[in-house]
C-alpha cells in the first residue's frame, strides 16, 4: 500500500486507519470500527475547519484544523523512532501558531507529552484529567515552542537513554576508584563505604 506523507483521507487510507486502530485499542476504545465512510468520521469528530492528517504503514495520526487544532488519534503498532516524531512535530508547525488540544491517554500519549514538556517542546496551558471508556485520561491544550538549539527535539528525544547510560558508566568509575583505594584495607571500612548511597550527578 503506497501511503503519502500529506493525506486526502480517502476510504481506502481510512480503512487502513481502522485497522491499526483494531490492534492496537481495546475494544472498548475503538471508535471507527462502526463507521462505514469518511462523513461517519467527519461527524464523530465535530470539526470546525480542515480534517488533515499523516498515515503510515504501522502508524496514524489525524488532526482537525480549526481555529485550534485537535489530534483527534494518534495511533501506532509500535514504538514512533525519532524521525517519525520530528514529522508529527513538523506537522503541527505547518498549522501555525494554534492551540493544541487532544485527549491524551495516561498509560501512552500523555507521559511521551510530560517528557515533552520537560525538554521544552511543548507548553500545557490546561490539563484536566478524566475517564474515557474506563480508562484515565487527560484532556489537554498545548502550544508548541520555538527550541533552542541547546534543547533540542532530538535531544528530548534521546534523553533518558543518554541518562541512563551516563549513570551506569559513572557508578562504574565510582566503584572501579572505590575498590582502587580501599585495596588492602580491613573488611570493616568497606563495609562503612558501601552502605552509604551512591550520589551521581545527572546533566
Amino acid at each position: 500500500m503506497n501511503l503519502q506523507e500529506y493525506c486526502s483521507l480517502n476510504q481506502q487510507n481510512f480503512d487502513h486507519v481502522k485497522s491499526i486502530e483494531k490492534q492496537v485499542y481495546p475494544h472498548i476504545m475503538q471508535a471507527f470500527q462502526d463507521f462505514d465512510n469518511i462523513e461517519d468520521l467527519l461527524d464523530y469528530s465535530d470539526c470546525d475547519g480542515q480534517i488533515d492528517c499523516i498515515i503510515k504503514q504501522d502508524w496514524y495520526v489525524i488532526f482537525c484544523n480549526g481555529s485550534k487544532v485537535e489530534i483527534i488519534d494518534l495511533a501506532s503498532r509500535k514504538r514512533l523512532e525519532y524521525s517519525e516524531l520530528m514529522e508529527i512535530k513538523r506537522k503541527l508547525e505547518s498549522f501555525g501558531d494554534k492551540i493544541i488540544t487532544m485527549n491524551a491517554r495516561e498509560s501512552t500519549s500523555y507521559k511521551l507529552i510530560k517528557l515533552a514538556e520537560r525538554r521544552g517542546v511543548f507548553k500545557i496551558i490546561s490539563d484536566k484529567p478524566n475517564y474515557t471508556f474506563g480508562e484515565p485520561m487527560h484532556e489537554l491544550e498545548l502550544r508548541l515552542l520555538k527550541m533552542k538549539p541547546q534543547n533540542s527535539f532530538k535531544e528530548w528525544y534521546y534523553y533518558q537513554e543518554a541518562i541512563d547510560q551516563g549513570t551506569e558508566k559513572a557508578v562504574a568509575s565510582f566503584l572501579s576508584k572505590r575498590n582502587t583505594r580501599t585495596k588492602g584495607k580491613s573488611r570493616r571500612r568497606i563495609g562503612k563505604i558501601t552502605e552509604k548511597p551512591l550520589r551521581v550527578q545527572k546533566r
